[in-house]
This record gives structure tokens, sequence and C-alpha cells, in this order.
């Protein structure tokens, strides 16, 4: 190798290390917490509902990339007397970015969801909070695979609450999660274990099924 090549070479490689050291330091330093209007702008278009996050957002990347959100709340329908549809105290979710870039597949090794607080209901014209106005003009492609779709290895539900009201029917069913976790992989079989109350009483619930390729 000529002098000349060595010294293209060696400046290259000097290029090319200030430009990941760049980069490094743009993501360490970048304010996640612009994002939020982004992503309360996309959830109303789709659904034209409000989303709020009043806490903050964090990103920690890596082969094991982790994304938290806090204090989220998404509005109700306008005629229900619950202001919010759901509440969530800490979403927190593990990416593996090395499957995503690899084989092209969204594996999330943990996701953990502190505090949610969800309200499904119907009004006595038979209305339900879950269709939404805006949704039908926003389209989704359906994953034609079970691979297509996320894979999470592990779930973990702690303090959750469930109310199903349907003033149509007059029932109302209250389900509150001490604690459930779940587990499984695309070719392991998917387990679920819970705690909690059903009606106020006592419930204990083991799911075990198949895989997600199964």
């Amino acid at each position: 190798m000529t002098k000349r090549k060595r010294r293209a070479l060696i400046w290259v490689g000097a290029i090319f290390g200030v430009i990941v050291i760049a980069v490094a330091i743009f993501i360490a330093t970048l304010d996640v917490n612009r994002a939020k209007g982004y992503i309360s702008a996309a959830v109303a278009t789709a659904t034209g509902r409000e989303l709020r996050i009043n806490g903050d957002l964090n990103l920690d990347l890596g082969w094991i990339s982790r994304f938290s959100a806090s204090e989220i709340q998404f509005q109700n329908a306008e005629w229900s007397k619950h202001p919010q549809m759901a509440e969530v105290g800490l979403f927190d979710v593990q990416i593996d970015l090395w499957q995503l870039l690899t084989k092209f597949r969204l594996v999330l090794p943990a996701v953990t969801i502190s505090q949610p607080k969800v309200v499904l209901e119907k009004n006595a014209d038979g209305s339900a909070n879950w269709e939404f106005r805006a949704a039908t003009a926003v389209t989704e492609p359906v994953p034609e695979q079970r691979s297509e779709f996320p894979v999470i290895e592990k779930l973990i539900i702690k303090d959750g609450m469930l109310l199903f009201d349907n003033r149509e029917s007059k029932t109302q069913i209250e389900l509150k999660i001490a604690e459930a976790e779940g587990a499984g992989f695309l070719e392991t079989p998917v387990k679920l274990k819970a705690q909690g109350t059903y009606q106020k009483l006592p419930l204990t619930l083991s799911v075990d099924g198949g895989s997600y390729e199964n």
C-alpha cells in the first residue's frame, strides 16, 4: 500500500470516526420530549381523541434499546362521565435492534405497564367509547404472517384496573390486577399468570397457550 493510499484511508477513518462521535453526542443530548407533540398529533389524527403525556419521555439507545413514557392520559368519548378512557402511570418497553436490523422482526424483550386504568363502556343508545370517528380515515396494512406481529418476550402489568360499563344492557364488570406477568416467544409457548380481584372477589388466572408460530 502506498503512502498516499494509507494517508487517504487514515483521513477516511478519521472522518468516519468524527461522524460517529458526532451522531453519538447528538443522540445523547437529544431531548426526546420534543416528540410529545408529534405523538399526540398522530393519535388525534387517527382517533379524534386527545393523548397527553404529562410525564417525561426517555430513550436509551443500544442493541437492546429502552423507551419509556409516564403519566399518559387518553381522552374518553364526549358523552362519558369518565374524562379518560385510558390512563397509564408508566409505560416501559425494550426493543431488540439487532432482531429488527438483521431479521426485520419487531421483538420486545420486555414490556412493563404500571398503574393502567382502562374504561370500556357503551351508552344507552349503544354507542361505544372504543369507536373512533377518525379511525375510518386511517388504513393500516394487516400482517399476513403471524411472525409479522410484534413479539413480546415478557409482559408485566402492575396495579391495573379494567372497568366495563354497558348502560344499554345495564351490565358493569370491574377487574383489578395486582400483578400479571406473561412470557413467550416466536417458537416457545405463551404463558400468562395474574392475581387480582374480579367483581370484588379474589382472582387467580393462569393461561398456557401455543407459540406465536403455532
